[in-house]
């Protein structure tokens, strides 16, 4: 037999696929995109949802007790501690912080903000920053005309300034939540984990808790209308990363 047809009978074996170049890495279909830092764009985050809802009832319901009485017990207690550990330098601090949630200081920070957000391509977080932000100080400021609850009066702590806005909840703090809450989750969301990541993250946060604690000190709410503004600020930021995500599926 010729040895050469012999050889034609046996099956040719398959070649293997070839790996996956470390220039093109697989990617699994039910995977979000990457975005600018190469990591996934953010999915509906369920812990998230399962806050609002329970956020929402424990606002409604220190908003009802706040109508209903111009302080409680603890809030006086609270804040006259608070204010009796002043220094000249925590009062700096804490009128700088304040400082960054007034009029003016407000719209640059969104403002660039925004603009920076939409250089870097991420178009979806510019418009939510542009339009959520600003729309989130308008909702606490009618929430104010509706509790309709005083500002703390002179006699009871010391006060820095007479406001004409009703006191709850605090919009420096709602601000806050809502501006600096919302790049701290765009900072999670497309910054590599890092010294800088980490970085950036630590001073949001500690910008956030301490405009809390600069509203007290300076007089300009009671602990309770911090508490609101924590509550609803963060019922905001929650609808405001929520609109984020939808138009970045979209």
């Amino acid at each position: 037999m010729n040895p050469i047809q012999g050889h034609q009978d046996i099956p040719k074996r398959e070649k293997p696929e070839a790996a996956a170049s470390p220039t093109q890495p697989h990617v699994r279909p039910d995977r979000e995109p990457t975005d600018l830092a190469g990591v996934e764009s953010p999915s509906p985050w369920r812990p998230r949802r399962i806050c609002l809802p329970i956020l929402v009832v424990a606002f409604a319901i220190l908003a009802f007790q706040a109508h209903s009485h111009p302080h409680f017990g603890w809030d006086l207690s609270l804040a006259q501690w608070i204010q009796s550990n002043d220094t000249q330098a925590l009062t700096l601090l804490m009128a700088a912080i304040t400082w960054l949630g007034e009029g003016i200081s407000t719209w640059t920070l969104v403002i660039a903000a925004t603009l920076g957000l939409w250089l870097v391509k991420d178009r979806a977080a510019a418009i939510v920053c542009a339009v959520g932000v600003p729309a989130g100080s308008g909702v606490s400021t009618l929430l104010k005309s509706l509790v309709d609850r005083p500002r703390p009066a002179a006699g009871l702590l010391e006060t820095m300034t007479h406001y004409q806005h009703q006191s709850f909840p605090s919009g420096h703090v709602f601000f806050f939540v809502d501006f600096f809450g919302f790049m701290l989750f765009i900072a999670c969301s497309l910054l590599k984990p890092g010294l800088l990541r980490g970085v950036i993250m630590a001073i949001l946060v500690c910008l956030i808790i301490l405009v809390g604690v600069s509203r007290i000190y300076l007089g300009a709410h009671w602990p309770s209308d911090v508490a609101g503004g924590y509550l609803g600020g963060g019922v905001w930021l929650i609808l405001v990363t929520e609109a984020y995500d939808r138009l970045k599926r979209s």
